[in-house]
């Protein structure tokens, strides 16, 4: 998806180096959406959003954020 992929590459991809998630999340969009979703499970809705708010807000778009 051309927004997914958007919203990786900003904060994901080009990331803050005290926001990156791991350097196999910026292998590509879909490793970074599994370690998106590792770091939501493990630190929660409200600092992945905080963190990661393209990221997140693409997702709860999509319906996936309930």
């Amino acid at each position: 998806n051309p927004a997914w992929k958007a919203a990786w590459k900003a904060e994901i991809y080009n990331g803050r180096a005290n926001n990156l998630l791991s350097r196999y999340a910026r292998t590509d969009p879909s490793e970074g959406l599994a370690e998106f979703g590792r770091h939501l499970a493990q630190h929660g809705h409200d600092e992945t959003r905080r963190k990661y708010p393209r990221c997140y807000a693409f997702l709860a778009k999509q319906g996936l954020m309930t």
